[in-house]
């Protein structure tokens, strides 16, 4: 019966529930949510990047053009 599973609901569960261990589960969701922060991060600078390409007659940071 689908009572007597366990609930995942992240890929560190599914990590920890199928190998039974506590820092297998914590390693994937730093890997996971790692990965994921630095490519919106990644994004960001590319977008901040064209900004300023595309205001290139104004003087604009990187910082100004993410924020």
């Amino acid at each position: 019966a689908a009572g007597d599973l366990p609930r995942v609901d992240s890929m560190g569960e599914v990590a920890r529930t199928s190998l039974g261990m506590h820092r297998a589960g914590s390693a994937v969701n730093v890997g996971v949510y790692g990965y994921t922060f630095l490519g919106q991060a990644s994004y960001l600078l590319v977008l901040g990047t064209s900004l300023q390409q595309v205001f290139f007659s104004e003087r604009l940071c990187l910082y100004v053009a993410v924020a």
